[in-house]
């Protein structure tokens, strides 16, 4: 069974299959059009996103699109990192897990700073392995204590609202 709706109601998975044959498991909570009211450190200091938006397929298929996304800001310095472009990633998830299958990046991203800024290619997937609960008009993804991998999303959190 995979992570509960706040309705109480546990959410239901869909298997389907990928484009490499392998079924894909994507709770039915998750699928849909999501869009980001924050993402934030947990710790704090670092917070943006707002306006990103992120597209769930039954498939699995998911596009990350930072077009419109708030610039990431850091509030004990005079910083901020503004992403732009989509990532397209096959995404699965089992008790309240996502996992992250086959990432593509086309994201760039400009640090904006004292001394200008500088536009680079990010050079992996935006996405990682997180931690959900949703409900038919919110998502919360926490990505920290993700049980398999993690990696460099540690300590941040983000909300949605359909």
């Amino acid at each position: 069974m995979l992570a509960a709706c706040s309705s109480g109601v546990p959410a239901t998975a869909t298997a389907t299959k990928s484009s490499s044959s392998a079924a894909v498991l994507i709770d039915s909570c998750l699928v849909g059009t999501w869009t980001a009211t924050n993402v934030a450190m947990s710790a704090g200091g670092i917070s943006g996103f707002a306006g990103m938006t992120m597209t769930i397929q039954a498939s699995g298929k998911t596009v990350l699109d930072l077009s419109n996304a708030a610039p990431m800001v850091f509030s004990d310095k005079d910083v901020s990192d503004q992403f732009t472009g989509t990532d397209t990633f096959t995404m699965d998830s089992v008790h309240g897990q996502t996992g992250v299958i086959s990432p593509e990046t086309s994201l760039n991203h400009a640090i904006t700073g004292l001394d200008g800024t500088a536009t680079e290619p990010l050079e992996q997937p935006f996405f990682d392995a997180a931690l959900y609960t949703c409900s038919s008009t919110s998502l919360t993804m926490n990505f920290d204590g993700v049980v398999d991998g993690g990696a460099y999303l540690e300590g941040y959190a983000a909300t949605f609202t359909r």
